[in-house]
This record gives C-alpha cells, sequence and structure tokens, in this order.
C-alpha cells in the first residue's frame, strides 16, 4: 500500500503549515531512507537552489534523528533511481512540464505504486489526480489518474470551481500549506 501525502502548494512562502506537511513525510520513513526529490516541474537551472531549501524541510523536520538521503532525480537515470527510492517527493511549479517529463517514462505509474510514500505539492499534486484545476491560470490539467480525484491547490474559497463539476474523481480542495493523505 501506498500512503500519498497531497499538499496545497506554497511552501517556499515557509510557515508552520508547510513544516506540518515535511514532519509528516519524515515521520513516516522507516530510520533509514532513501528520498528521491523531483524537481521536473522548475527549469534545470533552478533545481540545486530549490533543493537546498527542501534539505531544510526535512532536516528540521526529522524529530527522531531518522538517516535520511535526499537524492536528486536526474531526467537520464531516473527510472533506475525511482527503484531505489523508499519514497519520492514531487515539487510543484509547472504541471505541463512535469507532466511532460514522466510521461516519457515506461511504467512509471506502476513504480510509483511500489514506494511506500509518495508526496508531491501543487503540480506535484495535479499530474498524480484525474484532473487539477489551476483557478489562477484558469486551466484544467488532465493528470495520469495514480489518484481518482479532482483536486484544486492554492483552494481560495471566493474561486469559482465548477469547471469541475463534470469532471470525474472525488473533489479534493487544499488551500495551501494544506495537506491530505490518500492511501491506495
Amino acid at each position: 500500500m501506498t500512503k500519498f501525502i497531497l499538499h496545497g502548494g506554497g511552501e517556499g512562502q515557509g510557515g508552520e503549515t508547510h513544516d506540518d506537511f515535511f514532519c509528516e513525510i519524515v515521520k513516516n520513513l522507516p530510520q533509514k531512507a532513501n528520498v528521491l526529490c523531483v524537481y521536473f516541474a522548475v527549469p534545470d537551472e533552478l533545481v540545486e537552489q530549490k533543493h537546498r531549501v527542501y534539505e531544510n524541510y526535512f532536516s528540521r523536520n526529522n524529530m527522531k534523528n531518522k538517516e535520511i538521503d535526499l537524492e536528486i532525480a536526474s531526467k537520464e537515470k531516473f527510472m533506475e533511481q525511482l527503484k531505489f527510492a523508499d519514497t519520492v517527493y514531487f515539487r510543484g511549479g509547472d504541471t505541463d512540464m512535469l507532466l511532460a517529463q514522466v510521461q516519457k517514462y515506461p511504467n512509471f505509474k506502476e513504480e510509483l505504486l511500489r514506494k511506500f510514500i509518495v508526496a508531491g505539492s501543487s503540480a506535484g499534486v495535479y499530474f498524480l489526480a484525474n484532473y487539477g484545476y489551476s483557478t489562477s491560470r484558469d486551466v484544467i490539467y488532465k493528470g495520469l489518474g495514480v489518484l481518482p480525484i479532482k483536486v484544486n491547490c492554492h483552494y481560495n474559497e471566493g474561486k469559482n470551481l465548477s469547471k469541475l463539476d463534470q469532471l470525474e474523481g472525488e473533489l479534493i480542495l487544499l488551500k495551501e500549506g494544506e495537506f491530505k493523505i490518500i492511501e491506495k
């Protein structure tokens, strides 16, 4: 069984609610864990900078001093890296970039479902769903359908979500900093 930890985004802004999300990931890791950090939704030149932010999140939320090896996913070796990871974290950013990249890998969904924990934020949630709706861009993304949901990240109660009404899947609304757990 895979535990999916879905985050509403905005973790780059910091704050306690974002720490809660990373604490949830870390507390479920084995004492010695390999975590694959996937930054396919951001331009390559920003990956190292973004990774330093997430190293900090994982470190400061590691209350039980677990031995966590954070590895940056490589587009060339991704499937090999995925096979050896206990946990995978998909950072948000550009959903189209993320979808375009992961669709290149045969058997990606099957390998993903062998993981102990899969965590994602914003674009890292949209691509897992049947559908994701970005209100800021007014775009509906057709995800990979790993999870039978339709989702809105960065949820704002004042936004119209009627575009999701006719789409298949359980509706999940995630405000920035909020997360939801789904086990499959």
